[in-house]
């Protein structure tokens, strides 16, 4: 403990020793983790279904948008040139 009560936070990496990176390594995708990765996905899409389509929805409703106003910018452009 800290003088002030307060617990010292560690730090994230500990201390290399005699030149060794002391860092995890990098995971490495498989087609297992992938796997896992999508399964995950549909349970969770498949379990919050409303969440699911209300998110679809906004999404495609805020690429019309875009696509929309593009449109829009390019006939105005195109009517005052």
């Amino acid at each position: 403990m800290a003088a002030d009560g307060i617990h010292a936070e560690a730090s994230a990496w500990p201390a290399a020793t005699s030149g060794v990176d002391a860092r995890p390594r990098r995971r490495v995708w498989s087609p297992s983790m992938a796997r896992e990765i999508v399964r995950e996905a549909m349970h969770g899409l498949f379990q919050h279904r409303t969440r699911a389509l209300l998110s679809m929805l906004g999404i495609s409703w805020g690429i019309v948008s875009v696509v929309m106003l593009l449109a829009y910018g390019n006939g105005f452009h195109g009517a005052l040139v």
